[in-house]
């Protein structure tokens, strides 16, 4: 408790709402990356499958 005494309110409630902010991020981020991406690769995947079949080896290999 005396490290809190330190700062003063303003401060914070400045430093909470910066470590909320980044928390925020990091879900946002995450998210992101387990369902847009997957989504997106097989949409891409689908797209490039009804090509010619040298694409979706090209693909197939890449993955």
């Amino acid at each position: 408790m005396a490290e809190i005494s330190r700062f003063s309110t303003a401060s914070l409630i400045t430093r909470s709402t910066n470590d909320i902010q980044q928390v925020q991020m990091l879900i946002t981020m995450g998210l992101q990356m387990a369902i847009k991406a997957p989504v997106t690769a097989v949409w891409a995947i689908v797209k490039i499958s009804g090509k010619e079949w040298q694409w979706s080896c090209a693909v197939a290999l890449a993955v």
